[in-house]
């Protein structure tokens, strides 16, 4: 799937799903090559394998909520996560619940909607609070401009889970780097995130340091630097697909060259992000937000 190779890939694993045809792992990376490929029937597919189980939670609050996001289709989106908390909710996996919420929470914030961000961030927390669910809130509250709560949130990974590598190596420089550059220091925050890089490609962690190294150096005002993160995230389509961070780097290259003054690729930039949101609710923040600032650009 990272070189973009997706018909092997569900070679792969339609085979080992022959010998272990209820493997959660299998089922979910199936929707991701299905949604790479463009195979409606056979997201559908893994979607009715999911539907009431408790196996299918991730696929259901996570892969098929992150393609409906990556849509634009938010509705559809909380409708999915809603689903899949309900079923965790009922075998009383109340950390699975949690995590879920805080997946919720972090799409929301990505893509403008703060108050749902919270809301969300706020029934996560009524649930559970450990690292199921806290890395992925404090990210999603620096995005939504809460940054007190998400320095607390911080500071209490930093110790409860002080070796825990997703937290520390991932989630909490992503939010560090946000607060940063809020404090007005995006340099920290670029330094903030260094200790990312080794597992920012990881398919688990949906693009999220290389989308926030971007947001922080278009915070900078550094376009060329922030066109390159954002179009190294736009490399990897297949991976893509049910990521909503991908669908919004053409936004964040499309504002990143506006900076650079490249006003025919910012253009392109938006027009391919409008080609893949063509069916996205049209309330969405950051849509409003791009059609302004394209209807500049005329």
């Amino acid at each position: 799937m990272a070189q973009n190779r997706p018909d092997e890939a569900r070679a792969i694993l339609n085979t080992r799903l022959s010998n272990n045809p209820e493997n959660q792992g299998i089922h979910f990376d199936l929707f991701g090559v299905s949604a790479a490929l463009g195979d409606e029937a056979g997201m559908q597919r893994e979607l009715q394998w999911a539907s009431g189980k408790l196996a299918g939670v991730n696929i259901l609050g996570v892969a098929a909520t992150a393609r409906a996001a990556y849509l634009g289709k938010l509705k559809s989106a909380r409708e999915l996560s809603t689903q899949a908390l309900q079923i965790a909710r009922e075998n009383n996996f109340k950390d699975s619940g949690a995590g879920v919420a805080a997946f919720e929470a972090l799409l929301e914030a990505e893509v403008g909607n703060f108050g749902q961000a919270r809301e969300r961030a706020t029934a996560s927390l009524a649930l559970s609070r450990k690292r199921t669910n806290l890395p992925a809130i404090a990210v999603a509250l620096a995005l939504a401009g809460d940054s007190k709560q998400a320095q607390g949130i911080v500071d209490e990974l930093h110790r409860r889970y002080p070796v825990d590598t997703v937290a520390n190596s991932v989630f909490i420089p992503c939010a560090q780097a946000l607060l940063d550059s809020d404090r007005g220091d995006p340099a920290r925050g670029i330094q903030a995130l260094q200790p990312a890089g080794q597992y920012e490609l990881g398919p688990a962690y949906f693009f999220l340091p290389i989308y926030v190294r971007g947001l922080v150096y278009l915070h900078a005002r550094k376009g060329q630097q922030a066109a390159a993160e954002f179009q190294r995230i736009l490399n990897y389509r297949a991976l893509g697909e049910i990521v909503p961070a991908y669908a919004l780097s053409y936004v964040g290259l499309a504002r990143a060259y506006a900076l650079t003054g490249d006003s025919a690729k910012s253009r392109k930039a938006y027009q391919d992000f409008f080609a893949l949101w063509k069916d996205a609710d049209p309330d969405v923040p950051i849509l409003k937000e791009a059609k302004a600032e394209y209807a500049k650009l005329q």
